[in-house]
């Protein structure tokens, strides 16, 4: 494969060869980040919490929670191009089919794997119709591919697009996660009245900008929209605060209550919102002027063609480690297990996703 280069102005990246590179780096990171995420969670409950083991834990994981917004505003900025034609008939025979058949195969092998390990029919049905945990990431983008006609029609107007994110941001995220962070404070003789705030937000209903849409927004109007130089820096220091806001305040209100609280670690709070925008913007403006050539051209390549098989078994890959081979976490020293670990587990994950996608049938429909 040829190196592909990438010019980037002040208005917009130009892209040659018909790719946009910084969008595989994206897909590459992301891949990495969700299994060092799925490694550093693999004992997070079970060790002492403010000890050594569960600090490694929790920065490592909470430096990782981008992943998964990052996945979404890839498919954002691939799918609300309206200078990309796309039917109907192609976004439900080909995209949202692949997800359906793909959630299917990976259900069977996850809930087949959970009976041959000692759960009962009635469990692996169970599984089988649920997903396994991380399969929950198929319903959720399926779901935004059946309103992408209608997201089309926002992307479509700059202003539109600006007016959208404004809204989600502010009552899809701010608002919520806002009276959220109060009630986990508990400030003295508030608890009833926040409570009262939260019942008569609720009712408003307002649903249509809510959580991964906007991710699924943004990442189209960061990619197709020029952000100056300036608010590019304030967008990479916030996003390191928010990092370490996510770090810290899981900390200090897990020991405050002597249980381990991850509220700060979900997708829809705003420091991970903040976070992953400093990282798709990093992306765009730093990684994108990256020129690769030969071997690590052709690495990148590789890494982000079969990134979304590695996705779909890693966690199996993991669970063998964890149940079989009985290797974790807390085999080793914590540093030491989640980088050995995340190699390990992704090097093997590539090998099964390379192997299922030279499978004429397979690779069509479940990788």
């Amino acid at each position: 494969m040829k190196a592909m280069k990438v010019l980037t102005t002040e208005k917009s990246t130009i892209k040659l060869n018909n790719r946009t590179p910084y969008y595989d780096y994206l897909r590459v990171l992301s891949t990495f980040a969700v299994i060092i995420l799925h490694v550093a969670a693999q004992n997070f409950r079970k060790v002492e919490i403010g000890s050594f083991q569960w600090d490694v834990f929790n920065f490592t994981d909470s430096a990782v929670r981008w992943c998964v917004p990052i996945f979404v505003m890839i498919s954002g900025a691939l799918f609300l191009d309206n200078n990309k034609p796309l039917t109907l008939k192609k976004l439900y025979s080909k995209n949202i089919l692949r997800i359906v058949t793909a959630f299917v195969f990976w259900s069977v092998i996850y809930a087949t794997y959970n009976v041959i390990d000692g759960k009962d029919l009635r469990d692996g049905i169970l599984i089988f119709v649920k997903g396994n945990y991380h399969l929950w990431f198929l319903f959720m983008i399926a779901g935004l591919y059946v309103i992408v006609p209608l997201l089309r029609k926002i992307t479509a107007s700059k202003s539109a697009t600006q007016y959208f994110i404004i809204v989600g941001f502010i009552f899809s995220f701010l608002i919520p996660r806002t009276i959220n962070l109060l009630q986990i404070l508990k400030i003295p003789h508030t608890t009833d009245l926040l409570k009262a705030i939260s019942f008569a937000f609720d009712n408003v209903h307002f649903n249509f900008t809510a959580g991964f849409v906007l991710y699924f927004v943004l990442g189209y109007y960061i990619s197709h929209y020029d952000i100056k130089k300036s608010l590019r820096i304030v967008a990479y220091v916030i996003g390191f605060i928010a990092y370490l806001f996510t770090a810290f305040f899981t900390e200090w209100v897990s020991l405050r209550d002597n249980k381990v609280i991850v509220d700060f670690y979900e997708n829809y709070t705003v420091n991970v919102l903040l976070t992953s925008v400093a990282v798709f913007i990093f992306a765009k403006y730093v990684l994108s002027k990256i020129e690769l050539k030969g071997l690590v051209s052709k690495l990148v390549s590789f890494f982000s063609k079969y990134s979304f098989g590695v996705y779909l078994v890693h966690i199996l890959v993991l669970d063998i480690f964890k149940t079989k081979l009985e290797i974790t976490t807390l085999s080793f020293h914590p540093v030491i297990s989640i980088i050995v670990l995340t190699v390990t587990v992704a090097t093997i994950s590539y090998a099964i996703s390379f192997i299922l996608n030279h499978i004429p049938i397979l690779k069509k429909y479940i990788v």
